[in-house]
């Protein structure tokens, strides 16, 4: 879902092409009897978060990034996703 957001630094910035993609593929997935199942981190940082400002190696700010986007997704479609959010997948491979 991080096509949602302009950047993850400034997370004031919304891409509206980006929401009305998630908007209409959630519609469409209700509209045909599907609950959607949303992961909101799969291993799609962005590149720029990672080469200038470490990634998640940068303790001091990564958390509050993924804090503000997490919000944005739920304020955004948490009336259609309201069960089914996960927050990150795939962490099991680093242990």
């Amino acid at each position: 879902m991080q096509k949602c957001i302009e950047s993850l630094a400034d997370l004031d910035e919304v891409n509206d092409e980006g929401v009305a993609y998630y908007d209409d593929l959630i519609d469409e997935l209700l509209d045909n009897g599907i609950t959607p199942v949303v992961t909101l981190y799969h291993w799609d940082l962005p590149y720029y978060l990672h080469d200038s400002n470490l990634g998640w190696l940068n303790t001091a700010e990564a958390p509050g990034w993924f804090e503000k986007y997490a919000r944005v997704c739920f304020e955004l479609f948490g009336d259609r996703v309201s069960r089914q959010m996960l927050t990150v997948t795939g962490l099991d491979v680093l242990f």
